[in-house]
């Protein structure tokens, strides 16, 4: 029996972004290069800071694909397949607007077969290059004098290596391996100065960063401090590049999703604290989830709003819970047409830092896709698997999935008697639900 009906679609839109730090995601965009190359927004979804996107197929077969992985990322995730020569096949973001001399990055990454498992043979290199220059905007695969980080990623039996790029040469691995199919957090903060910076790196730790040096961790742990690569001192960092080559049968696939990064990493850490940070529509309100990684020394998160993006106002607050993983709500009673919000997150030292924008435009909208809950199943019309998220009253997202074309049901009985939102997205058209159960 239906016990209650609302039907809601509205408008919301991905956040352009003001500041220093940008979010680079995949969306729910399904889509291949097999040869030659493009640039954003043709192939890949254009990023939000002024920047142009890159993908590039050359000789030796292999594939960039962007689509969703069952078991990698959220939503859809880039797929680089090698190729079998050293002619790179490779993702760009490049000319990025109002560059500096520091540079932080993060990414998770996963390396296997075309099904994300261990190769049967395994064989290829996978890279990652920022740096400055014509080589991340061309085809070429990199070069040493516009690079100042390197990683190398090693297919071998049973694991893959690493090593970074010192100078102009690959230092031996000291770093740990890798499972074939495991994800993993990497993150970069580069140093490009003449001296020392200190920022809060992702394990909430204060640390200086050595002048013309960069830090690299793992699944948020400090694993250490390297040297740069041959891009000269006091040069910007304006591009970063993946690529892979040399994989024998193109046995060799590397995973990329979830890509945020930030311009000057003293005065714009990077917002690793949240896991995500969503607004849904209701009615006359505009409902903020959001859910945190890490909680030691957080007083309180102030939740901020503005009707054009740069002038914010404070309009609530939510006493941090200091419990790693704590699933938060807020409800904008007064909401504008145009919203953007942002979270300013207080430590109990003084100090704070934002999340990333995001932004929602309340009013109906027309739309092809229906979305409707009735007799524990929500039911979709006219899509093209769009990516599901529901979120209970709590604030804790319950499902987090992407339906396949040709699924019309989401089964949705196992949720407990309450009040549920949904948020639909399915290319660039977002759809909402509240709904009772």
């Amino acid at each position: 029996m239906i016990r209650r009906l609302l039907l809601l679609t509205i408008c919301i839109y991905a956040a352009p972004s003001f500041g220093q730090v940008w979010t680079y995601d995949f969306g729910t965009v399904s889509d291949s290069v097999t040869s030659g190359s493009v640039t954003s927004p043709t192939f890949l979804p254009a990023p939000s800071d002024g920047a142009t996107a890159y993908a590039r197929v050359g000789s030796g077969g292999g594939k960039l694909s962007v689509r969703n992985y069952t078991n990698f990322g959220t939503g859809s995730a880039l797929r680089i397949q090698a190729p079998t020569t050293s002619s790179a096949n490779k993702f760009d973001l490049y000319n990025m607007s109002s560059p500096s001399k520091t540079f932080g990055i993060r990414f998770t990454a996963s390396f296997g077969d075309s099904l994300n498992n261990a190769p049967a043979t395994p064989s290829g290199q996978f890279y990652f290059f920022a740096g400055h220059g014509s080589s991340y905007s061309g085809a070429g695969a990199f070069s040493g004098t516009q690079t100042f980080t390197g990683i190398q990623w090693n297919f071998s039996s049973g694991s893959v290596t690493m090593s970074n790029r010192a100078g102009s040469s690959w230092a031996s691995a000291t770093t740990p391996t890798i499972a074939y199919g495991t994800s993993i957090d990497f993150t970069f903060y580069m140093n490009g100065n003449a001296s020392s910076v200190t920022y809060t790196g992702v394990d909430n730790v204060s640390r200086s960063l050595a002048s013309n040096t960069w830090d690299l961790y793992m699944n948020g742990v400090y694993v250490g401090n390297l040297p740069k690569a041959q891009l000269p001192a006091d040069s910007v960092i304006s591009a970063f590049m993946f690529y892979g080559v040399s994989s024998t049968g193109n046995s060799g696939n590397m995973y990329i999703d979830n890509i945020v990064y930030t311009k000057n990493i003293a005065t714009n850490p990077l917002p690793l604290r949240l896991k995500f940070f969503d607004a849904i529509p209701d009615n006359n309100s505009v409902r903020l989830f959001w859910k945190t990684e890490v909680e030691e020394g957080i007083k309180e998160y102030v939740v901020e709003r503005s009707a054009d993006g740069t002038s914010f106002a404070t309009i609530g607050k939510q006493t941090g819970m200091k419990v790693n993983g704590s699933s938060y709500t807020f409800t904008d009673l007064q909401p504008n047409k145009n919203n953007y919000y942002r979270l300013k997150i207080a430590k109990e030292d003084g100090s704070y830092e934002y999340s990333q924008i995001i932004a929602a435009k309340v009013g109906k909208i027309a739309s092809d896709m229906k979305v409707w809950y009735s007799e524990n199943n929500l039911h979709f019309d006219k899509h093209n698997h769009p990516l599901v998220a529901v979120y209970d009253i709590t604030g804790k997202r319950i499902i987090y999935a992407q339906l396949a074309s040709t699924e019309y049901i989401m089964d949705v009985s196992s949720l407990v008697t309450g009040t549920y939102f949904v948020r639909i997205q399915d290319g660039k058209e977002t759809s909402f639900l509240k709904f009772m159960k």
